[in-house]
Order: C-alpha cells, then structure tokens, then sequence
C-alpha cells in the first residue's frame, strides 16, 4: 500500500481536499481492496482531516461510489467517446468498421497507462465483490455501449436474433477487454510487449478474430 501511495501524481497536494480524496481513495481501494482501507489511511496519504471524508462523502461507502461516479465512469465514457468519434471518421459503417473502432478505443484510446491499471485493478475487485458501484457502472456506461454497438451491427447481421446479437457483442467486448487489461499475463506467454507496433498487430488479430466469430464470411452478415 504504501508503495502505491508513491507512485501516486505528484501535483495531488495542489489539488482541493475533495479531489485528492478521490485520487487517493481510488488508488488505495485498487490496491488493497474496501475492507482493507481505512478512512484514517485514506486521510494520512491524502494529507486531510479526518472528518473530512464524513463531510464531502457521508462516510467510506459514500466516497467508494464517488470514486465511480467521478473518475471509473467517465474514464469509459471518454473510451466510448473516442469510439464514437473514429465511427463517424468512416464514410461507411460496416460490421469489420465498427468491431475495428471498438478494438481501437481501447487499445489506441484516450487512457493512459496508469489509468488502464487503475481501472482494471478497481474494477477486477469490484467484480469479485460487487456492491452498487457495479450496478451503477452497468446502466450508466456497459448496457448503454452495448446497445449502441448492437444497434451498429444490426443491418448487417439481420439472421440473426436480438439475444443473439447480444451474445455476440459481449463476447467481442470480452475479447477486446482481456487483451487490454491482460496485458501482463500475455506478454509473458507471447514474449512480447505493448509496443505501438504490437498494439496495431493486435488491433488487427482482435478485429479478424470477431469477424470470424460473427461469421461474416456468411453472405447476409456482411462485412
């Protein structure tokens, strides 16, 4: 933990007792997990009073949901926003642009490193014990994503059902995800690391993976 607090930014005392709470809490919840976290850790690495998190927060709990509200959601809206702005660069919508745009966002996208492994640290314990911050992330960013990708796919894969379609597009997501927050486990299995040049190359495998899976080699599914 306290390792983690050092490689915290280091313009966080220059920002209000509100953000740096936020900052902190977030990091140190990443880390260590809620039940592991104090309110008084969360303080002293924050350099605030203690009732401070009673005051902005009503509590630990109060301060865990914030730290979804204002920094996990808005991370994948600013990913779903860079999605949206690569589909409307494309003259044509078709199932290989947007399966490419959605592997982009993520693997190209507007997060940087840190905050890839924030993300994916947080979000891994959240799904491991969920509370209402999951319920939150789901109706307010991962279904409204969903459909918006489904609703992309749907003229070009007519065959094929609602649930269907939904089904298929968890699964591209689910690929995309582990290969942007797995990045550790498959750099040690392929040898190789997150470069641009091996991002790209993944950015292509991922996209003709689903393709494939989509089945667009079948004719009323185009391409």
């Amino acid at each position: 933990m306290f390792n983690t607090y050092i490689c915290m930014k280091t313009d966080r005392l220059d920002k209000g007792v509100r953000e740096r709470l936020l900052d902190t809490a977030e990091v140190l919840f990443a880390a260590d997990g809620y039940d592991h976290v104090s309110i008084r850790d969360i303080t002293r690495y924050a350099q605030c009073n203690l009732a401070a998190v009673n005051y902005y927060f009503k509590g630990k709990q109060g301060l865990y949901l914030d730290v979804f509200r204002h920094h996990m959601i808005p991370r994948a809206r600013r990913i779903r926003d860079f999605f949206w702005k690569r589909i409307k660069s494309e003259k044509k919508t078709t199932v290989e642009t947007v399966v490419r745009a959605l592997t982009e966002a993520y693997m190209h996208g507007p997060l940087s490193q840190e905050e890839v492994e924030i993300h994916h640290k947080l979000m891994a314990r959240e799904l491991t014990n969920p509370t209402t911050a999951l319920d939150m992330m789901v109706e307010d960013v991962i279904r409204p994503f969903v459909a918006e990708v489904s609703a992309l796919l749907r003229p070009d894969l007519k065959s094929i059902s609602d649930e269907e379609l939904l089904l298929d597009v968890i699964s591209v997501f689910a690929l995309i995800l582990y290969f942007t927050f797995g990045r550790l486990p498959i750099s040690k299995v392929t040898g190789k690391e997150y470069t641009d040049k091996y991002r790209d190359k993944l950015v292509e495998h991922v996209t003709s993976f689903s393709l494939y899976g989509l089945g667009c080699n079948i004719k009323d599914k185009g391409t």
